[in-house]
């Protein structure tokens, strides 16, 4: 059942994103999945696919995670091998398995066929894949430095503190000084080196995987110098990042206040969104000359925007 829904949501987006590239639907659909993270973030969380043993069971498989979460997973794979070798992947399976019956791992196998069968790097499309739909939960992306070198580690997210063992096979697209970069983070820790310790790096480049990234001091202090070179997905994924970070008790809520600062010339809906729900947030931590000095900074924040959009109505 979740494949089916999931596969259906994934065209439908895909098909219009086909049709008019200009409405950023993959965008919007992006925007759309954060109910999906909000359940998917708690420790009563289910899986993608688990066992069917009663109709009931069958009602349960029609809720965000099957929509949302599961459109997620397959536009991260598509991403992750390319769209032309993912396309040609599906073709196999529906080739394959032409008037027969199959089962979801049957997908992942004709992928990995095709995947195996090109001149890329190989890439165990049956064991990532069965890593994010057999599991519940997504990853937290942890991302740091050591001297010249980019350290990518990987925990079960949660609000608050867990001891949770649970590992993904994490395909992470990484953008170094501007340029792309594809790993697959398939353990507790992987090392990546960068061109020098100045670098900075975004993790989840593009958007499109289904975690949350979490950075140390310096490189979240580097991000800002690479943010009119993003997408409005990158810019509003960094941001909700980084608040729920501060939910989650892993980030100062001072220095968000910091980092959003940084993104005092931004000018999409979206990000601000993001920005509004984190510095609502804030302001309900602070009371009395802290809260003063905190309402000062954000009109701050906001004056350049609400300067540029004026108070007067315009036409369209």
């Amino acid at each position: 059942i979740w494949l089916n829904e999931a596969f259906a949501t994934f065209m439908e987006v895909a098909c219009c994103d086909a049709y008019r590239p200009d409405w950023l639907r993959w965008t919007s659909f992006s925007l759309e999945r954060s109910m999906a993270f909000e359940v998917d973030s708690l420790a009563s969380t289910r899986s993608v696919e688990y066992p069917v043993e009663a109709p009931e069971d069958c009602d349960g498989m029609f809720d965000v995670l099957t929509y949302q979460k599961g459109g997620s997973l397959l536009r991260m794979l598509e991403q992750y091998l390319g769209a032309d070798l993912f396309r040609r992947g599906v073709s196999h399976y529906l080739s394959v398995h032409e008037y027969g019956n199959t089962e979801t791992g049957d997908l992942w196998d004709a992928i990995e066929e095709v995947v195996m069968q090109g001149d890329g790097p190989a890439v165990p499309v049956r064991t990532l894949m069965d890593s994010w739909i057999w599991q519940p939960g997504y990853p937290l992306v942890r991302a740091r430095l050591d001297g010249s070198t980019l350290v990518l580690s990987q925990q079960r997210f949660a609000y608050g503190d867990t001891d949770d063992a649970t590992l993904f096979v994490v395909p992470v697209h990484l953008r170094i000084d501007g340029e792309e970069v594809k790993v697959l983070l398939d353990g507790d820790e992987l090392r990546v080196a960068l061109p020098s310790p100045d670098s900075s790096v975004v993790v989840n480049a593009g958007g499109h995987g289904f975690m949350r990234v979490s950075y140390d001091q310096t490189l979240r202090g580097r991000i800002e110098r690479e943010l009119p070179s993003l997408t409005i997905l990158d810019r509003y994924n960094l941001v909700d990042d980084a608040w729920n970070e501060v939910v989650a008790g892993r980030l100062a809520a001072a220095d968000f206040l910091t980092f959003a600062e940084g993104f005092a010339s931004d000018r999409d809906l979206a990000v601000w969104q993001a920005l509004a729900i984190g510095l609502r947030g804030v302001g309900r931590l602070v009371e009395g000359e802290a809260l003063a000095a905190f309402r000062a900074r954000v009109a701050a924040l906001a004056a350049p925007l609400l300067a540029d959009l004026g108070w007067a109505p315009v036409d369209g």
